[in-house]
Parts: structure tokens; sequence; C-alpha cells
């Protein structure tokens, strides 16, 4: 580092620097010690002390921004003998929800090592040294062993496009590829939302010309996106949801919505409910619960079927009937 406060010619740019550093030290939740800060930049005590009232003032200034709590300021810690910025979990990431968000990332396998790594390292920035050096090493096997998507792709820049397209109802052009097609097809859609399930990310979307269709198009198999620079009306009472879309939809195949009863008696019915969130228990003795639920069929026999032995379809007949159809089909690939 530079050896700041020596000349007389560069006193205010060294003063801007040390002003910097410590705010620095400060936000990443660091404590600051007027004694090392003298040290380490060569100047007085005072001088220490006006640069930590000009950030105190600072902060005071810009507490009108929401982002700033308004008993957000920097305090004196008598027992450590340094200063320390009071209320900064309010305003930045703590520690522990930085934690967090790296096992979500890491558990979503839905990014390149390299973007993963990438974004890791600007949450740290928000640590103080000796917690990012705890997560760090709590997420380092983790991140080791982490298996990207085969893709290979970032949808970051098309995932904003169509976050945009959304915003403004506008008819976008998608050049799509299906699952076994050898070239991408032109797609006119209405972008409806965006939604992330099973390590990928879809555009929610219907397209244009046909009536009410909602189609889930993985944001991966796009190679482009183009504006039409038309727009399209969404009736408000009408407007899609993805909240409700994901209490709703499983695997992201969406087929026709129905409303399903079914009888569940493995061990953990809180599971059931976290999977099928707006789902009722209508009944439940020792024999299990009996269940109901809105769900889009397609998508949801997938995980009927996932339950094993544990679960039955009661209704409705037809949709019971598919299921028995999919269970003998698969019990013939072990005959």
């Amino acid at each position: 580092m530079a050896d700041f406060g020596k000349t007389d010619n560069n006193v205010k740019e060294d003063r801007v620097a040390r002003v910097l550093y410590m705010f620095d030290r400060l936000q990443r939740g660091d404590g600051i010690s007027k004694k090392e800060m003298v040290n380490k930049f060569h100047v007085s005590g005072k001088s220490i002390q006006r640069d930590i009232d000009t950030i105190r003032e600072y902060i005071f200034f810009y507490s009108v921004d929401a982002f700033i709590e308004l008993d957000s300021t920097i305090s004196y810690n008598k027992e450590k003998d340094e200063y320390f910025w009071k209320n900064r979990n309010n305003m930045l990431l703590t520690e522990k929800e930085i934690a967090i968000l790296s096992t979500i990332l890491l558990e979503s396998r839905s990014l390149p090592v390299s973007d993963v790594e990438r974004i890791l390292k600007k949450m740290y920035i928000q640590c103080g040294h000796e917690e990012e050096k705890k997560i760090e090493a709590l997420i380092k096997n983790e991140l080791f062993n982490y298996v990207p998507p085969k893709h290979g792709k970032n949808p970051a820049e098309l995932l904003y496009g169509l976050i945009e397209a959304k915003r403004q109802s506008v008819i976008t052009e998608i050049q799509y590829k299906k699952i076994g097609a050898e070239s991408y097809q032109k797609v006119l859609v209405k972008p409806l939302g965006i939604m992330f399930d099973q390590y990928y990310f879809y555009l929610i979307a219907e397209n244009e010309g046909e009536d009410k269709k909602i189609i889930a198009y993985r944001i991966d198999r796009m190679e482009g996106i183009k504006s039409t620079g038309r727009h399209f009306k969404q009736n408000h009472a009408e407007r899609f949801q993805e909240g409700k879309l994901r209490q709703e939809a499983h695997f992201m195949h969406l087929g026709e919505k129905i409303k399903v009863r079914f009888r569940f008696w493995g061990k953990s019915l809180e599971a059931v409910l976290d999977r099928l969130p707006n789902a009722k228990v209508l009944e439940e003795n020792k024999d299990g619960a009996i269940i109901e639920a809105v769900v889009y069929g397609k998508g949801a026999k997938m995980w009927f079927l996932s339950q094993a032995e544990y679960l039955e379809v009661l209704s409705p007949e037809e949709y019971r009937e598919e299921m028995e159809n999919s269970i003998k089909k698969m019990l013939e690939n072990y005959c």
C-alpha cells in the first residue's frame, strides 16, 4: 500500500484514500482502531478522528435514503477500543445471510462454475475478513464438487432482456430449440413471467395467436431474443401470477389444470404440503391423509409417481386411470 500522508502535494488525495479505506473496513463489519490507523497512515490521532467524524456525518446525511436506517451511525466500543458501524446489518447482507444464499446458489446448480465463483466473491466483499474466511471454509468442499448444468450457458443476459420484455408487455421473438430438434425455430411469444425450477430458468409465456395457452420455455434453449416493438394487453383481473403457478406446477410440465384428490400415508405429510402449497387436508387418520389440491396434471403425475407405494390418486377418475396406465408401463420394464 502507498505510504499515505508523506508529502504536502498529495495531502487531499491521501485523506480521500484513507477515508475510503476506513469506510470499506467499517461497511465490511470490521472494527477500526484509532491507534492502528495512526500507525498505518503515519498521521496524527486528530486526523483519524476527523476522518471518523467525516464518515459519521456522511452516514447521517444520507440516512434519509431507504437503504440506511435512521439510527445507523459510527459508534465507539470502549471494551475493544474500536469504532464500528452501528446497525450495519440493517443495510447490508449479514454473514449468516451470505452463508444461506451461498448454499442456495450452489444447491441450485443453475450457473457455470466461473459465474458462481464471481457471485460468491461479490457477496464476500460485504463480510468482515474473519467472517469471509469462515464462510469460504464452510462451502469450500461444496464449490470443489460443484457440477454445473450440462448446457454450459449463463442465462443472465437473456434473462434480463425477457424480464424487461415482460415489464413492458412487448411481444418478443425467440429462437428456440426443442428437445431432440436439430435447429432453432422462431416463436413469437407474450412474456408473462420468469421462474426457476429444478436447475433451470424458464420463460412463462403465451404464443401469439393462441388462446391463453401458457407454455414454459427453458431459457438455456434459447439462442437469442428480439423485440417486435408491438405491445400486448393484459386484463388486470386475469394477469399472470408467478406465485400462483409455483403452487400448481411441477417440473415445469404444465398440461391441463385439474383438482385432484389423493391419499398419502408416507412418513412426512409436511413434505407433501410443502410441495403442494395450495393443498388441503380433508381427512387424517391412522391409515393416512386424504388431500385435495389444484395442479397441472402432467407435471403433478411425475411427482405422484415419485411417491411410490405411499400415494394413491382417488379422483378425478380419468386422471386415476392415467396413473394406472403409467404404472403398468413402468412395470413392463421390469417383467
